[in-house]
């Protein structure tokens, strides 16, 4: 089809499998304008609700706090109820998570404004795993590109919560913003209702354990056919044992650097700006820029990634961590606020994107796909989580010249760690 072409998928590819995708790109780009507008006006408006600015940051670390306590829930719910089941969990959770931040804005209620981010943190806990829908309806050639488009997806949709945000709050204010916020949950909810995806096998009883059917040892993705099988049942590893495997260690490691360093700078951006006098409309734009950063790479990042391996893409990302890095400590103009996020946005992108590939090649059952895939995800929110809160505490008492210095040692320790790998892997 037409669209597949555009994903980057041959003429042959199945109808569902481009309709899949093209919904899951379409429900990931709502969640993203969702959670990009909170991120833009819950410091604010936590100001506003309560004059405390070491707490302002609050709320947004709520969002990942509750991320990451509802990220394995979340995994084993989809595990035994489908993905779809879990979307709708999400959206309903968005629902709840806007009408309690309206209602925590109208009343000035900080209390219930961390509650309804605590909701919107249980939206973020099921929409991140759209990436490995992604990957669950697609060809096994064409799984790098899958997740780029999902994730590109984002860019469709993640300007628009910062620009509603600024409208809403020229209009009316935050709690008009979070009013805008229940009507795209609305929707989400919509989108995900239309998405035909496999429900999970049933799992069949061993003496030993519960194993998956034929079928059921997923191999490391760079082989030569498209499945194996496996005709005597294997054991499930311990989630202990499976950590500890050098592929899933890289990937999460890439992938916690990816959002430890653009929450941390993200979620005081707009602090920042607003110390050095800058109007909420600048801001605003500046969280655009860092959104396109995030997520337009996203469309060629699966072409790069094929062309040369997960690894190489990581240490790009990181190399765009850096010179955000640079450019934020220069100067502290518009145009040096703006440039400088656009980096990180990029770093986030090509980092997030290769270690959620690498993740791929780990070798896994179904059963382990539920368990790994839960503690990828709470371990890399956890490291979000502490960003956020370090960045409101950090830019307070050091400054921001201080935090925008902490992605050195950050993406120095991801591309230390990549190297290594990459020496390992050619012995």
């Amino acid at each position: 089809s037409t669209w597949g072409l555009i994903i980057g998928m041959n003429s042959q590819a199945p109808p569902n499998q481009v309709r899949n995708l093209l919904l899951l790109a379409l429900g990931y780009a709502i969640y993203t304008a969702t959670f990009s507008g909170h991120l833009t006006v819950a410091s604010l408006a936590s100001q506003e609700v309560m004059h405390e600015k070491n707490l302002s940051t609050l709320p947004v670390a709520m969002v990942l706090a509750f991320h990451v306590l509802l990220c394995i829930p979340a995994s084993f719910i989809m595990g035994r109820y489908g993905r779809k089941i879990g979307f709708i969990c999400g959206g309903c959770c968005a629902l709840i998570g806007g009408a309690l931040c309206t209602i925590a804005v109208k009343t000035k209620t900080f209390p219930v404004l961390l509650l309804g981010g605590a909701c919107l943190g249980g939206f973020g806990a099921f929409s991140s795993y759209m990436r490995f829908a992604a990957v669950e309806v697609s060809e096994l050639r064409h799984r790098s590109k899958a997740v780029s488009f999902v994730v590109f997806g984002g860019a469709t949709l993640s300007l628009l919560g910062p620009e509603t945000a600024r409208i809403t709050h020229a209009l009316g204010g935050f709690d008009t913003y979070y009013e805008g916020a229940m009507a795209m949950a609305v929707l989400y909810i919509i989108v995900i209702a239309l998405l035909k995806l496999p429900t999970p096998p049933p799992a069949i009883k061993s003496n030993k354990s519960t194993v998956e059917p034929k079928n059921e040892r997923l191999l490391a993705e760079p082989i030569a056919v498209e499945s194996a099988v496996v005709s005597e049942p294997i054991r499930d590893r311990t989630v202990t044992e499976m950590i500890k495997t050098s592929t899933f260690l890289i990937a999460v490691v890439s992938q916690i650097g990816a959002y430890f360093g653009m929450a941390l700078i993200m979620t005081a951006t707009p602090l920042a700006m607003k110390h050095y006098g800058y109007k909420f409309g600048p801001t605003v734009l500046t969280v655009q820029l860092h959104l396109l950063g995030m997520f337009v790479p996203g469309f060629f990042a699966g072409f790069i990634i094929d062309a040369i391996q997960p690894l190489p893409t990581i240490m790009l990302g990181m190399l765009s961590f850096l010179s955000a890095s640079a450019m934020l400590l220069t100067a502290h103009s518009l145009s040096h606020f703006m440039v400088g996020l656009v980096f990180v946005g990029i770093g986030w992108n090509l980092s997030y994107i290769a270690g959620t590939r690498l993740f791929l090649e780990v070798p896994k059952t179904k059963t382990e796909t539920v368990q790994l895939q839960a503690a990828n995800e709470f371990l890399v929110m956890l490291f979000g989580s502490i960003a956020s809160v370090l960045a409101g505490v950090l830019f307070s008492s050091v400054g921001w010249r201080t935090l925008s210095f902490l992605l050195i040692p950050m993406a120095g320790t991801v591309i230390i760690v990549s190297v290594v790998a990459m020496v390992a892997r050619r012995r």
